[in-house]
Parts: C-alpha cells; sequence; structure tokens
C-alpha cells in the first residue's frame, strides 16, 4: 500500500496503520504511522481517539472479540493528534496475544477519505464526485473536492481500464 511520502510532517495524511491495545484500551505498542497520527508516543487510550458518538459500538465490538481467532470490522471516526476526526476502517482482531495475563486486541486502520479521493481520480480519471451530506462535513467535503480537482490522471497501466470503459459507453463489443 502507497503510504504519503509526507507521512511525518502531517498527521491527517494517515493511510494505513496498525496498534494493539488492552482490555483498558490503553495502546501497547503500535507502528510509527499510528504514533504519528496519535500525535504522542505515550498514554495513549484508544477510545478517547474514537468519536463519543461511536465509542460504545467500538467498547462493544471490543467485548465481542473473547475467543482467539475472531475478529471484527467497523467503520467508525477516529481523532488526529491535531484534533480532527476521519472516517476510517478498522478490522479488530483477537489474534491469542497475551500480555501481563490480559488478552491484547490488535487493530488495524485505514483511512478510507485519504485512499478515495486521491484514487478516483489518478487511476480511474472520474469526472464526478460524490458525497453524503450526513457523512461528510463541510471541511472534509472542501478537502475531498480540493483532492480530486488537483489531482491529475496518472495514465499509463489504467489507460486501458479507462478505454475500455469509453468504448462500452459508446456501445461497443470488447470481446
Amino acid at each position: 500500500m502507497l503510504i504519503s511520502e509526507d507521512i511525518y510532517n502531517n498527521k491527517s495524511s494517515m493511510m494505513y496503520c496498525m496498534a494493539s491495545f488492552n482490555s483498558s484500551y490503553l495502546v501497547l505498542f503500535a507502528d510509527d504511522y499510528f504514533y504519528n497520527y496519535a500525535g504522542k508516543l505515550i498514554n495513549i487510550i484508544i477510545t478517547e481517539m474514537i468519536h463519543p458518538d461511536y465509542v460504545g459500538e467500538f467498547k462493544n465490538v471490543c467485548e465481542s472479540l473473547k475467543e482467539s481467532g475472531q475478529s471484527q470490522r467497523i467503520i467508525t471516526y477516529i481523532k488526529g493528534g491535531d484534533g480532527q476526526y476521519f472516517l476510517v476502517h478498522m478490522c479488530l482482531a483477537n489474534n491469542g496475544n497475551i500480555i501481563n495475563e490480559e488478552p491484547v486486541i490488535d487493530m488495524n486502520v485505514v483511512n478510507i477519505f485519504m485512499m478515495e479521493k486521491k484514487y478516483t481520480r489518478l487511476h480511474n480519471d472520474a469526472n464526478a464526485l460524490c458525497m453524503g451530506e450526513r457523512v461528510i462535513g463541510a471541511g472534509l467535503a472542501i478537502e475531498l473536492v480540493d483532492v480530486f480537482l488537483n489531482t491529475e490522471f496518472e495514465g499509463g497501466r489504467h489507460q486501458n481500464r479507462v478505454d475500455q470503459i469509453m468504448a462500452i459507453e459508446k456501445g461497443e463489443k470488447l470481446y
């Protein structure tokens, strides 16, 4: 997965990160991208990063991971060190790890909009951007439009797919 080259200079550019936490939701260890996104290295309580409206759901999912080998996926908002919330896809898993006689939950996080807004234009030469009013706030909507409008189509290996779509739109048969 492509990680932004300026990840260490821009906390909100986190696209993917990993962390593990205990039953008190204290982050025990994580990758550099998570620590950078959180804006600190110690005393990170994951439930303090989750948007208050979604903490209950997050805790319920974590509580459901009682047996080793179980995993759950959720969509939620997580706050970075800069105070902004971003919509993320989380995969939470109990992989059987135990530290200090407590089970450890492993978490993989993907920032949904940071991935989509860039690659929609870069790889697909999209000419439309759709956003849901109830899902996206005004600030994030402006950021999405800005990146969408200022990202050039990459072409190259992606041009073949775009050409096929355009041929289908013209009524041509591909095979």
